[in-house]
């Protein structure tokens, strides 16, 4: 999905971006893939699953 480089390191950086710009392909990958991911941790499937689970609990408590 990406590449990490230390903070500052703007040689390391440079590198990456120059790699990515060298190889059109592996840029496209790592940006599908990091949408993919994206979807999968942040999507509105995800925060409605999430938002279910928590009115049921509610739910639940308030039976109880």
């Amino acid at each position: 999905t990406g590449y990490l480089v230390p903070s500052g390191d703007v040689r390391q950086l440079t590198g990456r971006i120059e790699q990515l710009l060298a190889d059109p392909k592996l840029a496209q990958r790592m940006g599908r893939a990091g949408r993919e991911k994206t979807i999968q941790l942040f999507g509105m499937e995800k925060h409605l699953n999430g938002l279910v689970l928590v009115l049921e609990q509610a739910i639940q408590a308030w039976e109880n």
